[in-house]
């Protein structure tokens, strides 16, 4: 399912069957992005929304709330996603193991 949001930032949410849901963004014609702990690391240097929802995310009502409280953070944390650039994500994510080894660790303590 597709829902458009302001500012062309497009949120999906796909149903991946036993893994449960998930969430992914893209603004205009950007490769998607998924909502999760990764994001909210880069965005916030934190994972505590997506510790308090860990485990959880099976529950379609419940990962659907997570998702929309990401959602606000990403698009409070980058002005609706115009302050956001997306290929430097990707780009972070892709190569920064370190900072993703940080992201893990916390999401595990």
């Amino acid at each position: 399912m597709k829902d458009k949001s302001h500012n062309d930032v497009e949120l999906k949410y796909i149903d991946q069957k036993n893994e449960g849901l998930e969430a992914w963004i893209r603004k205009d014609k950007s490769d998607w992005i998924r909502l999760d702990f990764m994001l909210e690391y880069y965005l916030s240097r934190n994972v505590n929304l997506s510790k308090q929802y860990k485990g959880q995310l099976r529950d379609e009502t419940i990962a659907r709330q997570f998702y929309n409280l990401l959602y606000t953070k990403f698009s409070d944390d980058t002005s609706g996603g115009r302050n956001f650039d997306f290929q430097k994500y990707l780009s972070w994510q892709r190569s920064n193991y370190a900072e993703i080894s940080n992201a893990l660790k916390l999401m595990n303590t």
